[in-house]
């Protein structure tokens, strides 16, 4: 990936993370702060998902990944040290490969994803899917 490629990655997301905060204000006002933020995080955490399930589909070899639940495993104060967006780790997602093998996703601002085939850290998913991208 390049910095320019990383750079509008980054841009576009961070646009997404304001029109959410802009638009929290519209949150029903029973929400705490917390409440508030934990929305936040999963609407930007279901962004990330779809951008790397859209790029992987582009791929021959990953044509017809599934996401099958999302794990989040960063608690709300951590990731406030973490907005905006450089450097945010917002979750696990697990999605079903066409040939069946279940991995993991971190999802972050910096790449696509770091995938690892579960129990299975040495593999490099996302490297592969870098290829069929076009993405380095």
């Amino acid at each position: 990936m390049t910095n320019e490629d990383t750079t509008d990655f980054d841009e576009h997301f961070a646009k997404i993370s304001s029109y959410i905060v802009d638009t929290l204000h519209g949150v029903p006002l029973e929400m705490t702060e917390d409440e508030k933020e934990q929305f936040r995080i999963q609407v930007i955490s279901n962004q990330y998902a779809e951008r790397l399930l859209s790029e992987a589909e582009k791929t021959e070899t990953y044509r017809g990944l599934s996401k099958i639940d999302i794990l989040h495993t960063v608690s709300i104060p951590q990731l406030a040290r973490t907005i905006p967006l450089k450097g945010l780790n917002l979750s696990l997602e697990k999605y079903r490969m066409p040939d069946g093998v279940i991995i993991e996703v971190e999802s972050s601002s910096h790449y696509l994803g770091s995938f690892s085939e579960k129990n299975d850290s040495s593999t490099n998913w996302i490297e592969k899917i870098m290829e069929g991208v076009g993405i380095h």
